[in-house]
């Protein structure tokens, strides 16, 4: 997941629960364009934002199956919800399994 704040306040936020690109820098960068540009609760970022802007990276573990909500616990987990074909993610709080960028620069987004 690649989300974009500004000023604290979140301008943008996309990710995966499972990996569709061939590496995981692939994936970051996949997700970077999308933040910034689709996600449809805000406008595209406009260029004289980006000295505003923090980007941070969350890259997801492996999901596990638990069987009982008593197992669950959204202070700590995101929590995938399946149902048919349907597959989406509840709570945005992420422990990162292995973080792969913390911040970056407005230099740096600017070379994505």
């Amino acid at each position: 997941f690649v989300s974009i704040k500004k000023n604290g306040r979140l301008r943008g936020c996309i990710g995966t629960i499972q990996a569709v690109q061939a590496s995981i820098a692939e994936e970051i960068r996949q997700n970077a364009v999308s933040a910034c540009s689709r996600d449809p609760r805000f406008d595209p970022v406009a260029p004289e934002e980006l000295d505003e802007l923090t980007v941070s990276v969350d890259v997801l573990g492996e999901t596990e199956r638990i069987g009982s909500t008593e197992e669950l616990d959204v202070k700590r987990y995101g929590v995938v919800v399946t149902s048919g074909y349907r597959r989406g993610q509840a709570g945005c709080k992420w422990t990162p399994v292995r973080p792969v960028w913390s911040r970056c620069s407005p230099e740096a987004c600017r070379s994505s």
